[in-house]
């Protein structure tokens, strides 16, 4: 099996997974989102989670329509990340590492 499973229950089969696999708590997950977005309103700062805890374009899209935002502030910590988030439309990116310098062409074509 590859690609992703469909939401619902756990297959009777996990044995039968491709690994690697993710499965994920959808609930568990948007509870956990929307809380840190909830504090981060509170505190009147806008949550900018680290993309390398997830690298995934979906989960960045599940956070811009919990926070109600096109596009929510995201940090990276390879240029490989930032690529990819800003193929997809993310366009607030902090590149959280120290960089050398032959990266820096590639940075400043982005």
């Amino acid at each position: 099996m590859s690609g992703p499973l469909p939401a619902g229950p756990l297959p009777h089969d996990l044995f039968g997974l491709e690994t690697p696999a993710l499965l994920v708590e959808t609930e568990i997950l948007e509870g956990n989102l929307r809380r840190m977005i909830e504090r981060a309103a509170r505190l009147g700062v806008r949550l900018r989670h680290h993309a390398k805890t997830h690298k995934s374009v979906d989960l960045a899209r599940l956070h811009a329509r919990l926070a109600g935002e096109a596009a929510p502030p995201l940090t990276v910590s390879t240029l490989r990340e930032a690529d990819s988030f800003a193929a997809a439309g993310f366009t607030d990116l902090v590149y959280a590492v120290g960089m050398a310098l032959n990266k820096v062409p590639h940075a400043a074509s982005s």
